[in-house]
């Protein structure tokens, strides 16, 4: 399909929303706004704003209404220029001013009678205070991102540290295929959690407050955190929202390259291990991002891999040597012989031996007698288990019309194999994770006082895994023998489909998230 067509086709679907919803557009990004005057306060209609990305050359331009107000939405995180013109009155501008994400910041400009020539310019500018909307919220910006340690390299454990919120964050990686922040807004539990990332949501449909897709630290450019009073534009969910802004690319040329290792020489040896199991990490990966075209067009491209080998050791009660050779003796052909032949544990106990009786006609049916044969034990299990996975990101971002549209797109793809592992290691299996989010947005300005914006957003999870032991039924552990013992068997997952539907929002907010969630044996 031609570039032509495309952008024809969302136009045709912008403006059959913009018809159909004639209310404020969803703001993700942010925003600029504030009020002309003249020296004796009196308000200057027509006035011309022109607001410029210092980073990217982008300008984007404004009109005073009647009441000299001016308004500037959908603008990205970063440094900004505002200038504001109008006949027989001096030039003012404000430069350096910082715009975060979702924050909108006022900028009012008192002008000076004099020749369109000249130029009033304010260099030293208030900081980025929230003066324009009554949320509760906070920004994480680039440097905190940077300069704060992250176990795991979670950049939205960060979330915890914002006023307002609650709770111990959670340090998974995103080799973790569904996961919540750990925290808690409002009183509400942390199911009533919502994040977004460039204006979709990453929630997942059937469990709440979890996100299929983490960002690596990378891409992200900053996040906002929302503790209380959000915008209806945020209806989702009641607790905490986090929106989270990808990194664009700029007229420079920039990148970066990052790798962090550890080994079982940084770790003290495990409780229950004889001896410490072998433990490496590598999380290495980099981004670079630039110009297509100046002042035009833009990418921006990351990676992040993890290599793992981490030991996991604990103690579990499995059957005896003593037992195992009981039922061989006297029982050989029986599915209890074949079971402790083909699925023994990886040692018998010599510690801890319990003799619980033999068993009596029924389920779970025992005598209280001993019939003088240890049945169960304790042993020390040591598991070893590969985790490894890539996560990579995308996004083009590209000015058209004189910079009066502008399309934007981001795509992330994640892969991800963390195994399941058993007491019993005839069970031991991978489990594969492919999570990818899609997002498009396209922007129009149809004058200085109308915009209007679609954004389209795709998220998929698919993960399976294959039983590696069919020929073995599933027989859980059996709590009620020995304070637990080793069952058999692996779980069964059914597959499930949960798709959802975002209906359109704001002026064009269309958003449609189909979600396959894990399934298979």
């Amino acid at each position: 399909m031609s570039s032509t067509r495309f952008l024809s086709g969302l136009l045709a679907l912008s403006m059959a929303a913009f018809a159909a919803t004639p209310a404020r557009a969803q703001q993700q990004l942010g925003a600029i706004q504030g009020t002309i005057t003249d020296q004796t306060k009196g308000v200057l209609p027509g006035a011309t704003v022109t607001v410029t990305n210092l980073d990217t050359g982008i300008t984007r331009t404004a009109t005073s209404n009647e009441a000299g107000v001016y308004r500037v939405p959908s603008l990205d995180p970063g440094r900004y220029k505002v200038t504001a013109e109008l006949q027989g009155f001096r030039t003012a501008a404000q430069s350096d001013l910082v715009l975060s994400v979702g924050a909108t910041l006022g900028v009012n400009f008192t002008m000076q009678t004099g020749a369109l020539e000249e130029t009033i310019q304010v260099a030293a500018v208030a900081p980025d205070i929230q003066t324009e909307k009554a949320d509760i919220s906070a920004v994480v910006e680039q440097k905190k991102i940077v300069d704060l340690p992250l176990v795991g390299r979670n950049v939205l454990s960060l979330a915890a540290l914002q006023p307002g919120i609650n709770g111990i964050p959670s340090t998974a990686d995103f080799l973790v295929p569904e996961q919540g922040l750990g925290v808690t807004a409002n009183g509400v539990r942390e199911t009533g959690n919502n994040a977004m990332v460039d204006g979709a949501s990453i929630n997942n449909g059937p469990w709440g407050g979890t996100m299929i897709i983490v960002p690596n630290v990378e891409a992200v450019q900053e996040f906002q955190v929302i503790a209380n009073n959000p915008s209806a534009e945020y209806g989702r969910n009641a607790g905490a929202t986090v929106s989270v802004i990808t990194k664009g690319g700029t007229n420079q040329f920039s990148g970066s390259l990052f790798e962090f290792h550890r080994d079982q020489d940084l770790r003290s040896k495990g409780y229950f291990e004889p001896t410490k199991a072998p433990f490496k990490r590598n999380d290495f990966g980099g981004s670079i991002g630039g110009p297509i075209k100046r002042d035009n067009a833009f990418f921006f491209f990351s990676y992040e891999g993890v290599r793992e080998l981490n030991p996991n050791s604990f103690q579990q009660i499995v059957e005896s040597k003593q037992l195992v050779d009981f039922v061989n003796a006297t029982r050989p052909n029986s599915n209890a012989a074949r079971l402790f032949r083909d699925f023994a544990p990886p040692s018998y106990p010599t510690t801890g031996l319990q003799d619980v009786g033999s068993p009596l006609p029924g389920a779970n049916v025992w005598s209280n007698t001993p019939d003088g044969i240890p049945d169960i034990g304790t042993i020390n299990v040591v598991q070893d288990g590969n985790r490894e996975g890539d996560q990579f990101n995308g996004r083009f971002d590209q000015m058209m019309r004189s910079g009066r549209d502008r399309l934007r797109a981001t795509y992330y793809f994640s892969r991800s194999e963390s195994p399941y592992l058993y007491v019993r290691p005839q069970f031991n299996h991978p489990y594969p994770f492919k999570d990818q989010l899609l997002n498009v947005n396209h922007t129009t300005m149809f004058s200085n006082r109308t915009l209007n914006e679609i954004t389209f957003g795709y998220l998929r999870q698919d993960g399976h895994a294959e039983d590696p032991t069919p020929e073995a039924p599933t027989i859980p552990g059996n709590n009620s023998v020995g304070n637990g013992v080793a069952g058999f068997g692996v779980e069964f997952w059914p597959h499930r489909v949960h798709p959802e539907q975002h209906p359109v929002q704001g002026h064009a907010d269309a958003r449609a998230r189909p979600a396959l969630v894990p399934h298979g044996r």
